[in-house]
């Protein structure tokens, strides 16, 4: 009847239904949420983080390698906070040893190095950047077995890398 009683969330009428917005019960469905005035289906890459979808992340894409994974997952050696916007930004865990550096993630995206700890003093900084009088030289790794094994990785995630790293050389 397009009006919404006291004991609806929402009518919309003979449009309600289970694949619409508002639910033949009157009830918001779950799968959607209000911007600017309209109601809009939630989905992976949709830029906007929804836990109740399972998400744990989502940068506004469906890309792998950049910390957010095509299923909203974080990936393995990142972290990701939720911006204003609640869309994530994924950056490289400083200090577990692994160096994601910009050859692999994108200029100014990547660590300048990355040697296990938060010390400073010891070549790279806690802010894994690469400290005065230093210079940090990539690991190279011949396959993705190779690659697997030094980080222990799993075999998907490790081709991946192994694929997709400019000349091979990412630690």
């Amino acid at each position: 009847d397009n009006y919404v009683g006291a004991t609806e969330e929402c009518d919309d009428g003979w449009k309600n239904s289970n694949t619409n917005w508002c639910m033949g019960n009157c009830r918001i469905n779950p799968l959607y949420r209000e911007e600017g005035g309209n109601w809009v289906k939630k989905y992976c890459g949709d830029g906007v983080v929804d836990t109740d979808l399972g998400e744990t992340c989502d940068d506004g894409n469906n890309g792998a390698g950049d910390g957010c994974d095509p299923l909203c997952n974080v990936e393995q050696f990142f972290e990701c906070s939720e911006n204003e916007k609640h869309k994530s930004e994924c950056k490289p865990i400083c200090g577990d040893g692994v160096w994601l550096s910009d050859k692999i993630l994108g200029e100014g995206k990547g660590e300048e190095c990355d040697d296990g700890n938060k010390e400073n003093e010891d070549g790279c900084s806690s802010e894994c950047t690469v400290e005065t009088d230093y210079k940090c030289i990539p690991r190279s790794f011949n396959s993705s077995d190779e690659l697997k094994e030094y980080m222990g990785l799993d075999d998907t995630y490790a081709k991946y890398l192994f694929n997709n790293v400019v000349e091979n050389t990412i630690f």
